[in-house]
């Protein structure tokens, strides 16, 4: 029942963010509080389709992208428009750190659309996706896109995770809607607090008023 399955470094809304700095080739080094700043994740080949998150231009990427093919990235919307404004960025090159950083420069291959990844709340990040056979780590979480309910299958992706490796732990396993509701909480609270303390106020106000027309009619009386 599996439609689309890829892995990332840090998912989205999961509470995982990893910022960094990189420089555009050709351009003047800015000042140390206008450096660009972006969010670097490392994921496969089926990420953007596995989350459906849209391509915009160029391509995404292969399995030609390995460890010995030259470093390519995919950037977000908003790092294309921020930095690069109306130009098309499919086949310039930027690369992490500095303009004297000893980082590998990186292709653009592509632009995709943007993605909310601290919160639904805060606006999109530029971001840098690095292909994860160029840029692996340690913990990856694994996303797969169903046809049918996930829930009921968490027995079977713990097997097929088991399969390659016994002894690779599997951490939760969730629906993406869980994830949602997570970053939905914080705001649902306080709007919940908001609106009982409205409550209370306005039965204050009703109660302050009765007594006081209440007392009034006493004197009159």
């Amino acid at each position: 029942g599996a439609e689309a399955a890829a892995v990332v470094s840090h998912l989205p809304l999961g509470g995982r963010e990893q910022i960094a700095l990189f420089s555009v080739e050709g351009r003047p080094e800015p000042d140390m509080l206008q450096k660009p700043l972006a969010d670097n994740p490392s994921v496969s080949e089926d990420y953007f389709e596995a989350l459906r998150v849209p391509l915009l231009r160029g391509r995404r990427f292969s399995e030609q992208d390995g460890p010995s093919a030259p470093g390519v990235a995919i950037v977000n919307q908003s790092l294309a428009r921020r930095f690069f404004g109306g130009e098309d960025v499919v086949g310039r090159r930027i690369r992490m750190g500095d303009a004297d950083s000893d980082e590998p420069w990186l292709t653009i291959v592509g632009v995709v659309g943007d993605v909310r990844q601290s919160a639904l709340t805060a606006e999109p990040r530029p971001q840098i996706y690095r292909p994860y056979r160029q840029r692996t780590w340690p913990a990856m979480t694994v996303v797969v896109r169903f046809a049918t309910d996930p829930p009921a299958l968490a027995a079977a992706l713990r097997q097929r995770v088991h399969a390659v490796d016994p002894e690779l732990p599997v951490g939760r396993i969730e629906p993406m809607e869980s994830y949602l509701r997570d970053s939905l909480a914080r705001p649902r609270y306080s709007t919940l607090l908001l609106t009982l303390f409205a409550v209370l106020a306005v039965l204050l106000v009703g109660i302050g008023m009765y007594g006081t027309l209440a007392f009034s009619v006493g004197q009159r009386t």
